[in-house]
């Protein structure tokens, strides 16, 4: 079995200033990891940050197994639902640049005035047009099971059936 670590597991670091993703990747490296997850949240400036974590990477010699991004389809407004799905089509991108065949998402979480009902449905809609373009380019997407909405395993595989049906 091979083991990667997530960055995020460095978030209260990065945050603080004391590593960034190159240094990220270093430390991997250095505890053994087989490979690493990279998050679209640490880009300082993801044009800039590419090329330099592209060479760390390879330096290093692990893989970026997973590329995840922070999304959240549990709005009522469709033109900030279409927003989120351009952060998954963008970790899609990232994900072929660093050779993942993943894409880690998340379905969204319940907020004031929204039901369960209609967040699920703005949650399938997102994530089948997002599956559908991840299929299309050789990636698979990962549903993080996160959130009133998608935090159990029922519900995780509630979305993923939903999705499949689409």
């Amino acid at each position: 079995m091979k083991l990667g670590v997530s960055m995020w597991s460095y978030a209260a670091r990065v945050w603080a200033g004391e590593m960034d993703i190159v240094g990220f990747i270093a430390e991997a490296k250095k505890i053994g990891a087989d490979g690493v997850e990279l998050l679209d949240c640490f880009y300082k400036n993801a044009d800039e940050d590419r090329p330099k974590v592209k060479a760390a990477l390879a330096e290093a010699g692990l893989p970026c197994g997973v590329f995840s991004v922070g999304n959240n389809f549990a709005n009522p407004d469709p033109e900030k639902r279409a927003k989120e799905l351009q952060k998954i089509l963008f970790g899609i991108d990232e994900a072929i640049y660093y050779d993942a065949k993943v894409v880690r998402v998340f379905a969204g979480d319940l907020a004031e005035g929204i039901s369960f009902e209609d967040a699920m449905g703005w949650i399938v809609e997102g994530l089948t047009a997002a599956a559908d373009a991840a299929h299309a380019k050789g990636i698979k997407l990962a549903l993080e099971n996160h959130g009133k909405l998608a935090g159990r395993g029922d519900q995780v595989a509630q979305i993923i059936a939903a999705v499949r049906r689409n």
